[in-house]
């Protein structure tokens, strides 16, 4: 919980009951708490929204290991990201035109095609 102070104004002043007295007393400073706003959005499990960041930063991740020469392994992608099923991680390379090894667990960059990356920077 955040707390914060504020400036007060020299005319401000609380009111105090003691007793059957009530009393003006002067405000030395004010202080206020709350909850503060979340910076970014958390997004709710099993949700849209989470399953459309998870594509993109799968294909984002896929497009950083190409631009560097390097390629892909399933089982790794299968790792980090482990909601998803091999299938669809599959689908997603096959999207972004990502082909094949001949053992078919490693995937490299496809030079005869353009690449597919629709991912926006969020």
């Amino acid at each position: 919980m955040a707390v914060v102070r504020q400036k007060n104004n020299p005319r401000d002043f609380i009111l105090v009951r003691e007793g059957q007295n009530w009393l003006l007393r002067r405000i030395d400073s004010i202080y206020t708490s709350g909850v503060v706003e979340p910076k970014m959005e958390v997004f709710s499990p099993d949700s849209r929204q989470i399953n459309n960041f998870l594509v993109n930063y799968l294909k984002s991740c896929v497009k950083k290991a190409f631009s560097a020469g390097q390629s892909v392994q399933i089982e790794e992608l299968k790792r980090i990201f482990s909601n998803m099923n091999e299938n669809v991680i599959r689908r997603h390379l096959k999207d972004i035109g990502a082909r094949a090894e001949s053992d078919n667990r490693t995937f490299r960059s496809s030079e005869d095609r353009q690449m597919n990356f629709d991912v926006t920077p969020e």
